[in-house]
């Protein structure tokens, strides 16, 4: 989670600069994707996909190099063990609407807003991942 922080919400000024119409419409294809999941495995790979798309928008090469490291171990075991462990159709509906308003800002090109929800929605991320709780959940939508 460390490293998704650390490269993700750094890639937004340039999606901000560069997405083209094209990759806002790859965008909207992984919402919707997103948003008729049906399981959480389902929702993965948009979830997936989506998150790929977004550092792609940034045209990159370097930083979507660095991301695919981060991409491999979020295909690991022990990520998909948290993520298993931890899931609920009500944290997919959570993640599923910070997905929206992400890209409904990158969109717009309202860079403070994009980067606010990106920050949030990772927060959200890894304290249900890391902590797993109610209590975890809460603290991260404050």
């Amino acid at each position: 989670m460390e490293a998704r922080r650390l490269i993700e919400p750094k890639v937004l000024p340039l999606v901000v600069a560069w997405a083209t119409q094209r990759d806002f419409d790859e965008m909207r294809r992984c919402l919707d994707g997103g948003g008729t999941a049906e399981n959480a495995s389902a929702f993965e790979v948009w979830d997936f996909a989506l998150h790929h798309a977004i550092v792609a928008a940034s045209r990159n090469q370097l930083l979507l190099s660095m991301y695919a490291v981060v991409e491999r171990a979020r295909q690991g075991e022990i990520w998909g063990s948290l993520k298993r462990r931890n899931d609920s159709r009500e944290r997919r509906a959570t993640y599923q609407a910070d997905h929206v308003e992400l890209v409904e800002a990158l969109r717009a090109r309202e860079l403070t807003r994009a980067v606010e929800v990106m920050d949030a929605h990772l927060s959200r991320v890894e304290a249900n991942l890391l902590g797993g709780g109610k209590r975890n959940e809460d603290a991260a939508q404050s």
